[in-house]
């Protein structure tokens, strides 16, 4: 066994494996190796390799564990490691057994319904595996429980001839399965994942100059309790509100494309930044207690300016446990601060 395939088995299936492992070996007690190969893919127009897996007779599950065909688990994607107990919820019930000797690709996943989750992972696993040969398969096992979902199914070009849905499948068992390498975009997003969405889903690249306040006012939570008055201000600064329920997913993405600046509260809309041209803008509006940095990575990856405007903690705040989706007001004079910084480098990257 290769250092790379010991190192890729380590942190795919999180199993204590030996430097003197040998395919057929039992590893602890749970998995053998010989279940699976491991094929290295290119990610197309990058020099960077992606891992999967191939799994001979293997059973995928909706919330995405895999396991062999003696119910053996091999990989638990809800929780990064594989144990015994986290399988017995489906472990009871019957596999649909595909009918022809077919290879399926399981793309499920426990955080499937996340429009950021499936953008920034479950898509350019799909995209890439579809692109290479060695471990292309026949038909994709996925959620398709969400509009995002199917309409970007359908944008990469998978017909209902080629889907299997996982939220009518709860397991299925396929002659060959294809398991895709599992990253978490909202830590650590491979830095060939926004050039691959880039090239397959914008049209073109045209001069963005569009000025953007995006709203959770439709949201359940996370909403700028202030925001009539943010927005006065920022239309006096040339800005434009808009609301993204009831776009479609490719009106999103060609919205953001336009945008020079975006101003938003966190939130699974500034997924979208993906698809802004560099030099552009972010000013990311965070509620006190809860300002991850998964939003910043991924402008930075774009090549986009980016600030972040926190709310000041209130007593209320303090107290909240739901402060991930709280409420908040902001400190419009920090926006039109950070806003003055963005206007002055790109000010400056026009001279230049």
């Amino acid at each position: 066994m290769t250092s790379v395939a010991r190192a890729f088995a380590r942190r795919m299936l999180c199993l204590r494996v030996p430097r003197d492992a040998r395919p057929g070996q039992a590893i602890a007690g749970q998995a053998r190796l010989d279940f699976c190969d491991v094929v290295s893919v290119g990610a197309s127009g990058s020099r960077f390799d992606t891992l999967y897996y191939v799994v001979g007779d293997g059973i995928a599950c909706y919330n995405g564990t895999i396991c062999d065909n003696r119910r053996r688990l091999l990989y638990d994607k809800r929780r990064n490691h594989a144990t015994d107990a986290s399988f017995k919820e489906v472990a009871w019930l019957k596999p649909w057994q595909l009918p022809e000797r077919r290879s399926v690709g399981a793309f499920t996943d426990a955080w499937q319904a996340s429009y950021f989750h499936w953008m920034l992972e479950t898509v350019p696993q799909i995209l890439v595996a579809t692109q290479n040969d060695n471990v292309k398969p026949d038909a994709l096992y996925v959620d398709m429980s969400c509009q995002f979902q199917k309409e970007l199914l359908d944008l990469m070009g998978f017909g209902a001839d080629r889907l299997i849905p996982a939220n009518q499948f709860t397991i299925v068992r396929a002659h060959r399965l294809i398991v895709p390498p599992r990253w978490d975009a909202f830590e650590n997003c491979p830095p060939w994942v926004v050039p691959l969405l880039r090239r397959a889903f914008l049209r073109s690249e045209r001069p963005a100059s569009r000025r953007l306040y995006v709203s959770r006012g439709d949201a359940k939570g996370r909403r700028v309790t202030n925001e009539d008055d943010l927005t006065r201000v920022l239309a006096a600064e040339g800005f434009e509100t808009v609301l993204l329920h009831g776009r479609s997913v490719r009106e999103q993405i060609e919205l953001f494309s336009e945008a020079a600046i975006v101003v938003a509260p966190h939130g699974a809309a500034l997924t979208n930044i993906a698809f802004c041209l560099p030099q552009s803008a972010l000013i990311e509006l965070f509620p006190p207690r809860y300002q991850p940095q998964c939003f910043e990575h991924l402008a930075k990856q774009v090549g986009m300016q980016y600030a972040r405007v926190p709310a000041s903690l209130s007593p209320l705040a303090m107290v909240d446990w739901s402060y991930q989706y709280a409420d908040f007001s902001v400190d419009i004079g920090l926006v039109l601060e950070a806003l003055g910084a963005v206007n002055r480098a790109q000010a400056g990257q026009h001279d230049a």
